[in-house]
Formats: C-alpha cells, sequence, structure tokens
C-alpha cells in the first residue's frame, strides 16, 4: 500500500519545549478550512504550532493515530469510534466540521450490476476499518443483506481505478477527491448507494487524544476560534477561500465547487448543539458501535461511552 506523507509546517523552528501539535488529515474537500486557515496564518496569530501529516486515506489517517504517530485526526465518527477500541488514547472530538447533506461518499457499481441486491457474491473494494466500511454495511442492511452475502476486498481508495482495471472488483465505495479520479477513469461506474441515504450518520469531526488536552487546556478553545475564522473568511471571500482549497485538493474551481455543495461546513454557532447533553451524537455513536460490532471490528463494551470535548465551546461562544 503506498501513502502519501506531505508534511505541512504551519510554524517553524519549534522548540523540544513547544513540538508542534500533529494533525493526521486526508485529502476531503469538508476539511478545507483547516489548510485555509494555515495559508491565512490564522493558527499562527493564535499562537498555536500545529503540523498537519496527510494521508492518502482515511484508514491511513485512524492508524497513524492509532500507533501514537499524530496527537490529533481530521476524520469521521466512525473512524473515532474504531481508534477508541484499538487504543488506549482516548480520542476526544473537539471540533464537528461538518457532515455532507447529499451524494459524496458512494457506492459505485460497473453497469453490470443493477442494483444492490446484484452484490450478492461480487467482490467488492473498500477501507475495512473506516467509513467505506461503514457505508457499506449500511448499504447492504438497508436491502436485507449482510456482509457474508459479499466478498470484501480491502485497498486504500488511491488503488480503485487499477483495481477495476485489472477487473479485480465489481464495485467500490469511494468519496472526493478519489471518487472523481475513479469516475474519470471508469465512467461506466454508476451509484448504487450513498451518503445521501443516510444523513446526519457520516459526521466529520477533529479530534484530539486526551493527554494533549489535560496538558494544554487553551489549545481546544484557540482550535475552535481559529476554525470559526476560516468558515468565516470563505463566507465573506468565496473566491479567493475556493481558489485557495481547490488547488490544494488539485481540482479544479467547477469539481470542487460541486462537491463542497454537497458538504454541510459548519461555524461554532451551527455545530453547538452536537456537544451538548444529551447530543445528537449519543445516538448515532451508538447505532454505529453496534453495527461495527456486529461485523466484529469492535467490541462496544469496551468503547467509551462519551467521546465528546464538551467544555471548550460553549465558553468560546460565550466570549463572541
Amino acid at each position: 500500500m503506498r501513502y502519501l506523507w506531505i508534511v505541512l509546517l504551519i510554524l517553524t523552528g519549534c522548540t523540544a519545549k513547544n513540538k508542534p501539535i500533529r494533525i493526521a488529515i486526508n485529502a476531503w474537500p469538508g476539511y478545507e478550512q483547516l489548510f485555509l486557515a494555515q495559508e491565512k496564518g490564522f493558527f499562527e496569530e493564535a499562537g498555536l504550532s500545529i503540523q498537519f501529516i496527510e494521508f492518502g486515506s482515511l484508514g491511513d489517517v485512524q492508524r497513524a493515530f492509532e500507533w501514537g504517530q499524530v496527537n490529533g485526526m481530521a476524520c469521521t465518527l466512525i473512524d473515532v469510534i474504531i481508534a477508541d477500541y484499538q487504543t488506549n488514547r482516548d480520542p476526544k472530538i473537539v471540533l464537528v466540521t461538518g457532515y455532507p447533506k447529499e451524494a459524496t461518499d458512494v457506492l459505485f457499481a460497473s453497469d453490470y450490476i443493477k442494483n444492490v441486491e446484484d452484490l450478492k457474491g461480487r467482490h467488492i473494494a473498500v477501507e475495512f476499518r473506516s467509513l467505506g466500511m461503514y457505508l457499506l454495511l449500511r448499504a447492504l442492511e438497508s436491502h436485507n443483506m449482510s456482509i457474508n452475502d459479499v466478498i470484501l476486498f480491502p485497498a486504500d481508495p488511491t488503488s480503485f481505478p487499477s483495481l477495476f482495471d485489472k477487473g479485480y472488483v465489481d464495485a467500490a465505495v469511494c468519496y472526493p477527491p478519489h471518487s472523481i479520479q475513479l469516475k474519470d477513469r471508469h465512467p461506466e461506474l454508476k451509484p448504487l448507494y450513498s451518503s445521501k441515504e443516510i444523513t446526519g450518520e457520516i459526521i466529520d469531526v477533529l479530534a484530539l487524544e486526551s493527554k494533549l488536552i489535560k496538558e494544554n487546556p487553551d489549545i481546544v478553545e484557540k482550535i475552535l476560534k481559529v476554525w470559526d475564522r476560516a468558515v468565516k473568511y470563505e463566507r465573506e471571500h468565496p473566491d479567493e477561500a475556493v481558489s485557495i482549497m481547490a488547488s490544494r485538493e488539485n481540482l479544479t474551481l467547477e469539481e470542487f465547487l460541486t462537491i463542497r455543495q454537497k458538504i454541510n461546513v459548519l461555524s461554532l454557532s451551527e455545530q453547538e448543539r452536537y456537544f451538548t447533553t444529551p447530543s445528537p451524537l449519543d445516538a448515532t455513536s451508538q447505532k454505529t458501535k453496534n453495527l461495527l460490532q456486529d461485523v466484529h471490528i469492535i467490541n462496544a463494551a469496551k468503547c467509551s461511552d462519551n467521546f465528546l470535548h464538551r467544555e471548550a465551546i460553549s465558553k468560546v461562544l460565550a466570549e463572541k
């Protein structure tokens, strides 16, 4: 498996006493406000030393956190739950960056497959312990099927085009920008199921290890303020912001805007409800844990009951 490592330093010359916060991230238009903040110097102005380490897939992001290579990760709620089960690093969600409101994460199939039921006995490319697996499970569940009805082909999404080239797989679960590259190479692929059908279940977040938060209690508040500033900047300067973000994703402006319009990126005030008690994420977390347990990816009983760092957001909003 090939990994793409691109280290983006927000601050340079960090001393041993001021080590940068390392955050794993993959290409996804819903996270681009973090890089926009970097480009505009918002992190530096907030006194934060951040190092983004970019990987080729969500699965790689999750593993980097599990192996202790990073302090945090931009990922989905699904990845947080799995990482929590796999390690004792106790990831806490500090930011809900947004969620897809239309078909962004998609189960694509070759044109000879007419519906989800036709996937029985077929090979499906998927990131096994990540978002792709969850979407596949929900697609099968919604059609009274199980994982035993299909043949899994665990793979990194960067390899999906070549898997179809060689005829190794009949379907794949993919997301932008990888899905754009996949469709460019194989325009015959058609969508069978997508995130649009389970709106609210796939949540994009930023999670940090609990130890980091405890040792640096002001970090979360600073990150929240920077995020809110970046979201506001995009809304006030859309042409400049989109140009910066599209270029970094290696997408045309049209491609980026098409995807971006399908993602609800949240300001702090818009995501406050996720950090209340109870939270809308409580039920979503439990549903996700149950589904992942059914296919033996986790043992739900050994997972945390609380993935949220709730304290900071109300304090930051009170200061506005």
